[in-house]
Formats: C-alpha cells, structure tokens, sequence
C-alpha cells in the first residue's frame, strides 16, 4: 500500500477522487475510484490496497491495483465455489440490481455460460470476465490530473490542499 489516503468531494458540480497527487474528475463512479469493479469498502479491498472509500465503494491508488483486486475477489474460494450467474447474484444483489439483465451483458460479453463454475474458469476466463463487470459497472472516463504538473488549473491545484490540512 502507499501509504496515501483518498478522499472525495465535488467541484464545479462534478465528482472527483483524489489521493493529493492525482485527481480524477467527472466520469464514473468506479473510474474516478480506480475501482473498476466497484467493489465495496472494507477489509477485503484495503488488503488488495485500497486507500480509501467514498462512503461506500473503495478508492485504489491506480487502475491496476483496482483490477488486481477484483480479479483476486473472483478467485477467492468464496467464490470460485459459485457458478457465474450466483457469482454475479453476490456481487451485484437484486436489491440494487438488474440481475438478469447484468447476467445476460456479462455472459454475452465474455462469452461465458451462466452456469459455468468459477473454479473451471481459466485465467482467461475470469479476465473476460473482470472486464465485462468493469464495462457493466461503467466506463465513461473523466479527466485526469497530476497535481503536481504547474500547469494544472488553479481550482483543480486547490484540491491538493485539502490533503495538507
């Protein structure tokens, strides 16, 4: 882990994540977080490095920390004991979700039957399948900036100092 935390906040009515170095501003939800699963806040997420939350979903320093942490979850024996589609039942309830809907994009965009064990998958797999629940949770990307370029905006600097208060 970094040892950075993240926070976030609203700015010229957009949503944006930041670690004091760099800020992510305006797309989705679990782009600004580098979250592309957006898996939830908690114990699992800070020991695959997440720095934060944004009162919900974990905050990771970078894409690839994010991606790592949900391709680990995919591969937990909690999981690889469930089929895809009770996977999917557990990572997205009907509560909140459209589970038929999120079933059949994912299955049609990995090309992976529904009742396909998690433990059969190969790596392959299981990455067509972290990348359909990325493109499900969201890909509309926002900007991004390093807060330490000097040619950074003034309103966007000032986001880097709330991290020094």
């Amino acid at each position: 882990m970094s040892g950075k935390s993240a926070r976030t906040g609203r700015m010229d009515n957009q949503s944006w994540t930041s670690d004091g170095t760099w800020v992510n501003i305006g797309g989705d939800r679990n782009w600004r977080n580098n979250n592309p699963g957006n898996l939830e806040d908690g114990d699992f997420a800070k020991s695959h490095g997440a720095i934060g939350s944004d009162g919900r979903f974990a905050i990771f320093p970078d894409y690839k920390t994010g991606k790592e942490a949900l391709l680990s979850l995919l591969m937990t024996e909690t999981y690889k004991a469930l089929t895809f589609v009770e996977a999917i039942e557990r990572f997205a309830p009907s509560i909140e979700n459209d589970v038929p809907a999120y079933v059949a994009f994912i299955a049609r965009e990995a090309k992976i039957s529904p009742h396909t064990a998690l433990s059969n998958m190969t790596e392959e797999h299981l990455a067509a399948l972290a990348a359909a629940i990325e493109r499900f949770e969201g890909v509309r990307k926002g900007v991004s900036y390093d807060l330490s370029d000097p040619s950074v905006a003034e309103n966007v600097a000032q986001i880097q100092q709330i991290f020094k208060t």
